[in-house]
């Protein structure tokens, strides 16, 4: 794992707000787009149109990044604010620049932005040139909230 902290920045703002709530039935890992389902975190969809959260890695326990939260267990959601930089799970073998837009992938994971003509859940784009390998991995991105994009 290339980082050890989802919230990266900026520096004024000491910490994101947070919600916390129950894992739900799947296990969810720091770095995972995470949406409320009858009152629990549940992974976000590719086409999730609730509030989008980003699980923090469990410090209170000392674990770190890869470790996840299972069920009913209680998880930290940061509440993302446009232009902050986080740390999220990509898929793996994902090839992206720095600047490419990410949208909403399955199981709470963000893509580089397909080519394929669809409607997507656009979050913010890539802030720095990376590929991930076999397995997924974290990535730096700038927020800037959830809006549509379609691709034609």
């Amino acid at each position: 794992m290339r980082f050890n902290k989802i919230f990266a920045g900026p520096a004024t703002e000491v910490l994101p707000q947070v919600i916390e709530a129950v894992a739900g039935p799947a296990d969810v890992k720091p770095g995972q787009i995470v949406t409320f389902v009858a009152d629990q975190f549940d992974q976000a969809g590719v086409a999730t149109q609730t509030q989008l959260l980003i699980v923090q890695d469990n410090y209170l326990a000392m674990l770190g990044v890869d470790d996840a939260y299972e069920e009913d267990e209680t998880v930290i959601g940061l509440i993302p604010l446009d232009d902050q930089l986080f740390n999220v799970r990509f898929a793996a073998a994902a090839a992206l620049n720095r600047g490419d837009k990410v949208v909403l992938a399955a199981n709470g994971l963000l893509q580089k932005l397909p080519a394929a003509a669809a409607t997507y859940i656009g979050v913010g784009y890539a802030d720095e040139t990376v590929t991930v390998g076999a397995a997924e991995d974290l990535v730096r991105i700038r927020w800037t909230g959830p809006h549509p994009i379609v691709v034609t």
